[in-house]
């Protein structure tokens, strides 16, 4: 009875050590279809402010950046996205987060940050495979 009060005891233990809290990518869900934009905007803070090296904590920050640039708030906007486009992993990033860095820059009258960050963006390019292909190929028959 010992031991098996000290195996459940154990296991208790363990979950309540490991288990998470909440899933990121359904509290993401739920921020992204509701029509509030201020409990939506909680919902995405909450998720930033879990500090996970997740990709729902940087989506977060692209949602809550687009939704400032919607209000208006075109500073807020482009420091949000500032962080986004120079942080970001790279297979989240997209051309579309940097063309609304640049309207909220230009909306937020910072024409000289704009083409700061339209040169330092344009170098982050990703390298695409430069080898050459062989010209000369076989060609095999088979019967």
């Amino acid at each position: 009875m010992k031991l098996l009060y000290s195996f459940f005891l154990f296991i208790a233990l363990t979950s309540c050590i490991f288990a998470q809290s909440k899933d990121l990518a359904l509290e993401y869900e739920r921020a992204t279809k509701l029509t509030n934009a201020n409990e939506a905007l909680e919902i995405y803070q909450g998720i930033i402010n879990t500090n996970e090296d997740s990709d729902y904590v940087w989506l977060s920050k692209l949602k809550k950046a687009e939704m400032f640039y919607a209000k208006g708030s075109y500073i807020t906007s482009s420091n949000i996205l500032k962080e986004y486009n120079l942080n970001a992993p790279t297979h989240l990033q997209n051309q579309s987060s940097k063309d609304l860095l640049y309207k909220s820059l230009d909306a937020a009258g910072e024409s000289d940050s704009l083409k700061v960050y339209q040169k330092l963006l344009s170098t982050n390019k990703i390298k695409k495979n430069t080898s050459k292909k062989s010209t000369n190929r076989v060609w095999f028959i088979q019967f």
